[in-house]
């Protein structure tokens, strides 16, 4: 199973005959790609595709995501078909209205975070030795934070929040100052960094929200993420601790000269890659998606069994 991303201006899509065709420029040949084979659809531009299309997809079990082109940090997915265990559905929505469970699930998710966080920073450490002593502090500042000790999930909220400022200082020592990265910004981001790390999360949020659904949970009832309006709470809740990996993976781009300063442009105080970073962009994200995929149902399997512990519908 692979996946399409459509990231060009006034692209085509048509389907006929369980493929979808891609008109590209004047003067190039269609792209013809079999649905069957297709896992993800990335729209990531400005375009038009028919609601047959859509249904296309939809029917199929293809998930597609739509990241808004100049807010990266915005994206909204189309999951296909929903699972049919309505009782894992209705047990998670009790679930979201007991304190206690969502603290035990809230806490969980922090602590697998904060795991990843400091893999994260030994990772930094061993690459740039000459760095240590900010990363050092970076884990010492983020081991201190107390988060057994948080009574309920705003208190864990608030050691998450504790957590991300440590590590974020350790990532800021690794980056050249020259990126201009000071702290996780976004909406816009201001800065190539900022602007690399909106896009990754959001392509990686589709992924989990298609994650959730597929075995049969609601990617908007969350439990770290309270509900709210226009969220889908649960993806961002099996994301977070997949999140450190994304940092280490953009981190590398820029510390590989893979991308670079001028693969970025700003418009109207906005940081956005462009076309040629994109380019470089999305190859490497889908390498270790392709990973991520396997975990996030993982988490999602694992949150499943705790909430109805019976087999699969």
């Amino acid at each position: 199973m692979s996946v399409l991303y459509l990231d060009r201006r006034s692209v085509g899509v048509s389907a006929a005959s369980g493929r979808l065709r891609i008109e590209r420029e004047l003067d190039t040949p269609p792209v013809f790609v079999p649905i069957a084979d297709l896992q993800h659809v990335v729209v990531a531009a400005e375009m038009a595709i028919p609601v047959r299309v859509l249904a296309m997809l939809g029917q199929e079990g293809v998930a597609v995501t739509v990241v808004r082109p100049r807010h990266n940090a915005d994206a909204f997915a189309m999951l296909g078909r929903p699972h049919a265990d309505v009782g894992l559905r209705l047990a998670q929505y009790r679930a979201v209205t007991d304190a206690d469970a969502c603290l035990r699930i809230a806490r969980a998710v922090v602590a697998f975070k904060r795991m990843a966080q400091r893999h994260a920073l030994r990772a930094m450490a061993q690459q740039r030795p000459d760095c240590r002593l900010p990363l050092r502090q970076a884990w010492r500042d983020l081991s201190a934070v107390a988060l057994a000790r948080a009574g309920d999930a705003d208190a864990v909220r608030g050691a998450e929040g504790a957590m991300a400022r440590a590590y974020y200082g350790g990532l800021r020592a690794v980056l050249p100052e020259s990126l201009g990265f000071r702290s996780r910004l976004r909406r816009p981001a201001p800065d190539p960094v900022n602007a690399a790390l909106s896009l990754a999360y959001s392509l990686l949020h589709g992924r989990a929200a298609q994650a959730a659904w597929s075995v049969g949970l609601d990617p908007m009832l969350g439990f770290l993420h309270a509900p709210t309006r226009g969220r889908d709470s649960l993806a961002c809740d099996l994301a977070e601790p997949l999140r450190p990996a994304v940092d280490l993976m953009v981190w590398r781009l820029f510390a590989e000269k893979t991308l670079r300063a001028e693969h970025f442009r700003s418009q109207r105080g906005a940081c956005q890659l462009d076309k040629a970073g994109r380019a470089l962009f999305y190859p490497v994200f889908e390498h270790h998606a392709r990973h991520w995929q396997v975990v996030l149902r993982g988490y999602a399997r694992r949150l499943r069994h705790h909430l109805c512990p019976r087999p699969e519908a």
